[in-house]
């Protein structure tokens, strides 16, 4: 069985939250592709338990390729996602900002005040709008538009 955390930032999002309780309770759920390996949810994740009581690699890797959008993942993938917390990576190591978890004994924590502090503050994801194909009355295909653009349109009477 899923479950949903739900955090929510300001009073709008209560209001979400809410109408997300709701539409499980009628099982009102849209149809969605798994976005498959995302790994700046994974990160997030990471970061989040890191924050709060810490997390041993080996029990969470597991639980982790438990889910069907990380199941497909290497074990190169799963060190490069613990070195990047850790050292920044290749690309960031330079820079001490990026070293945001420790490994104290097995678990890993965040041991910086300021860096759980910038985590809380700068938590989620960016999503795009939904795209739309678009087509020709006659079925030819034309492209994808962002549904917010298409919703802000008003028919016009256009005249040759």
């Amino acid at each position: 069985m899923s479950r949903i955390w739900f955090l929510p930032t300001h009073s709008l999002e209560l209001v979400e939250a809410a109408a997300l309780k709701d539409a499980m309770a009628e099982n009102l759920i849209e149809s969605r592709m798994p976005v498959i390996l995302a790994f700046d949810v994974l990160l997030q994740y990471l970061m989040t338990l890191g924050v709060s009581e810490g997390f041993n690699a080996d029990e969470i890797k597991k639980e982790v390729l438990s889910t069907f959008c990380f199941r497909e993942m290497t074990d190169e993938e799963w060190s490069w996602s613990l070195s990047f917390l850790v050292s920044g990576g290749e690309a960031l190591q330079v820079y001490d900002e990026y070293h945001k978890l420790h490994l104290v004994g097995d678990r890993y924590y965040c041991t910086s005040k300021q860096q759980a502090m910038r985590h809380r503050l700068h938590i989620g994801t960016i999503v795009s709008d939904a795209m739309l194909k678009v087509r020709y009355m006659t079925g030819g295909y034309v492209g994808v538009i962002e549904e917010y653009f298409i919703s802000r349109l008003s028919p016009a009477i256009v005249s040759a």
